[in-house]
């Protein structure tokens, strides 16, 4: 079986911090996600837990918590969001990606 973490170290290399920022779905929501995909096995293909499920909203590349002010960054989001209706996010057919199965998603239609 390949090492996921041996793949990525030549774009990801250990030590480097980067700052992420997730969509989390409710343990619901995760559920529903997984459902379809509950039973498909290969060898070398590994389930992702419900509680590992997310949505990549930012992924800021060579920037760790302590390069930035997170409580400035915070009061930015806040502020930038606060008027932003709740939508659906709609997510695209799986794909096989570099490092795993991904799933595009964006707000609206496709």
């Amino acid at each position: 079986m390949e090492n996921f973490f041996e793949r990525v170290t030549r774009f990801w290399p250990a030590g480097r911090r980067d700052l992420h920022w997730h969509i989390l779905p409710t343990p619901a929501e995760a559920a529903a996600l997984a459902a379809p995909y509950q039973g498909i096995t290969a060898p070398g293909l590994q389930n992702v837990p419900m509680d590992w499920m997310h949505c990549t909203l930012l992924h800021a590349i060579g920037l760790g918590r302590d390069a930035i002010d997170i409580d400035a960054l915070l009061s930015d989001v806040r502020r930038a969001t606060q008027d932003v209706e709740p939508f659906a996010l709609t997510f695209d057919r799986p794909s096989v990606g570099t490092v795993g199965v991904e799933i595009s998603g964006w707000p609206g239609k496709p």
